[in-house]
């Protein structure tokens, strides 16, 4: 018969083999930041919550791990992820690697892994043998491995086929694709397998950033607050174009250690007087006047009392944790506020043949148009198209894209819709059109130099004529021309109005666009390298425009506003020549 003791031991491995979340938090220990000494975990963080929640969905649909998580500094996502590697390996026997961008930290990583291990007071199995940063399990050693490895081994994985894979800090490897390339084609790519990329920041590097940006770019998560935690929902725009990366971006609100006590009430209220416009956005945000007392305080003692260098390391936003290289020409500080939104991707369709002039938009995440705004009755709009050259910037992966951008000027020039995509001249015009028809005849400015001029000529052919930006009256092309001579105008138009705030950018491509948008050392105003400027060039278009905005009502005219179907333009050619 079995002891009370063994039956409650039993009934709580039972338990925690239900609940993933329980087992954490009851038996695993962790060693306190700032005292020293160990404890128990107790209590997951809305961070790692988070990342558990990611990890449970991937699991639940049969899915690969894949996550890369954007973060401020010690939030315990590290922590969370060897406990998971730890689980797997003591349950499923998988080999697991960590690999950290220098010795400190392997070492750091590797006692969070001995600690959980060693005070771990549910069945486990036994250490076999073990090396430096090493732990292997069973009698055998084939019940599971785990090893802690520097990134500074460019061949580190190549002699394992690990299930587990934990890249931490990416952003400071000294060889970061090599190194990613070697450990990354170690591993499979089934639904047992986990791949973590964890890291803070650091500036244009090549690796952490474009996976990120890939990632962010293409699949959308969404939060729902439950009982149990937090349950996310996932949106992939394009999915032939998504590198498989879920992005988790933890912001420093989000660790509630980050907060400084006031002595008296009446610091408090001194304090509260003397918030500066960036401090009362993140009041607005949900910040408390003990975070943003941490807040000053880390920026004054911890980040050499400068801005750039806090939000690197403690962002608020995805958009402000990368420091671009050179000097940007737009303020930064001021997009940084700017709040990305996911937006609706789809296209626009007639409701029908018989229907000239009404759209309807279709969801389809295949598409290359973001909606972040539908048209509101009795607003102006405004869209600026750039059209790509099929050039590729030096340093970058892929060639521009051609894009237009749709802005509402009632609603302070707020961005209101994207459409980015390599498609050619002849494609874009008719989604150009229609989009402009859909947000109420909409005044559109295209880039007519080089291959633009043949949008411009074929726009003006289904699109009135009076809604369309002529810069050049009598030459029989709409739109802007630019050259040389020109182009310190645009971005100086630009720059103005992002100054001013007279802008808001709702699309996180168009925003990291902005942000890279830099002076080069020879004083040309270009894309950082590797980067693009498309969007911005978008923008110019729209905003050079402004001024001519037509303020007349405009009326629907069916007859031209929309592209007849094949049986009207039948109709349309019987009625016309009597055949």
């Amino acid at each position: 018969m079995m002891k009370p003791e063994q039956a409650k031991l039993a009934a709580e491995e039972f338990l925690c083999k239900q609940d993933l979340r329980r087992r954490i938090e009851k038996h695993f220990y962790i060693r306190l930041k700032e005292k020293g000494g160990v404890r128990l975990l107790e209590q997951l963080t809305p961070a790692q919550l988070k990342l558990l929640a990611l990890y449970l969905w991937c699991k639940k649909n049969g899915k690969p791990v894949r996550i890369i998580i954007l973060k401020a500094r010690k939030e315990g996502i590290s922590t969370l992820i060897e406990i998971l590697m730890l689980i797997e390996a003591m349950d499923l026997k998988i080999e697991g690697i960590v690999l950290a961008h220098d010795k400190r930290t392997a070492a750091h990583i590797f006692r969070i892994s001995k600690l959980a291990f060693d005070k771990y007071d549910l069945s486990k199995p036994v250490v076999s043998g073990s090396r430096i940063r090493e732990m292997v399990f069973g009698e055998d050693g084939h019940d599971g491995y785990l090893v802690v490895e520097t990134a500074n081994n460019v061949q580190a994985g190549t002699g394992v086929t690990p299930q587990f894979i934990h890249a931490s800090e990416p952003p400071k490897w000294a060889k970061g694709s090599e190194t990613a390339t070697a450990l990354l084609q170690s591993t499979g790519d089934g639904p047992e397998t986990s791949v973590f990329l964890e890291g803070t920041a650091y500036g244009e590097e090549e690796l952490f950033k474009p996976i990120w940006e890939e990632a962010e770019e293409h699949c959308k998560v969404s939060w729902t607050l439950t009982s149990d935690g937090m349950e996310p929902t996932i949106e992939v725009n394009r999915p032939f174009e998504w590198n498989g990366y879920i992005p988790l971006f933890i912001s420093w609100m989000e660790e509630p250690s980050y907060k400084r006590e006031f002595d008296t009430i009446d610091d408090k209220k001194r304090f509260e007087g003397i918030l500066d416009k960036e401090e009362h956005l993140l009041l607005k945000r949900g910040t408390t006047l003990e975070q943003l007392n941490w807040r000053r305080f880390t920026i004054k003692n911890k980040c050499q009392n400068r801005l750039e260098i806090f939000k690197q390391e403690y962002p608020s936003t995805p958009q402000e944790a990368f420091i671009t290289s050179g000097r940007p020409k737009l303020n930064v500080a001021i997009l940084d506020r700017m709040v990305a939104e996911n937006g609706v991707v789809g296209r626009l369709e007639p409701q029908s043949e018989w229907q000239t002039g009404k759209l309807k938009f279709i969801k389809d995440v295949n598409e290359l148009f973001t909606v972040f705004h539908y048209p509101e009755l009795n607003h102006n709009y405004i869209i600026g198209c750039d059209v790509a050259e099929g050039i590729q910037p030096e340093g970058a992966k892929d060639p521009d894209e051609s894009v237009f951008i749709v802005f509402d000027l009632t609603a302070g020039c707020r961005q209101a819709a994207t459409f980015a995509g390599r498609v050619s001249e002849t494609m874009l015009v008719e989604p150009l059109a229609r989009t402009g028809i859909w947000y109420n005849h909409a005044f559109i400015n295209v880039d007519n130099s080089s291959t633009g001029k043949h949008v411009a000529i074929k726009l003006a052919e289904i699109y009135r004529k009076d809604r369309l930006y002529w810069g050049q009256p009598g030459s029989g092309v709409p739109g802007f021309r630019t050259h040389v001579g020109n182009r310190h105008l645009l971005v100086s138009t630009l720059s103005q109005f992002v100054e001013d705030e007279a802008i808001t950018l709702t699309d996180r491509r168009t925003i990291s666009q902005c942000k890279s948008l830099v002076t080069s050392a020879h004083g040309k105003v270009q894309a950082a390298p590797g980067k693009h400027d498309d969007h911005p060039a978008a923008i110019w278009f729209a905003l050079i425009a402004i001024p001519k905005y037509p303020r007349s009502r405009i009326e629907p005219n069916p007859q031209i506003d929309f592209f007849p179907s094949p049986l009207q333009r039948r109709v349309e050619r019987d009625r016309v020549s009597g055949y």
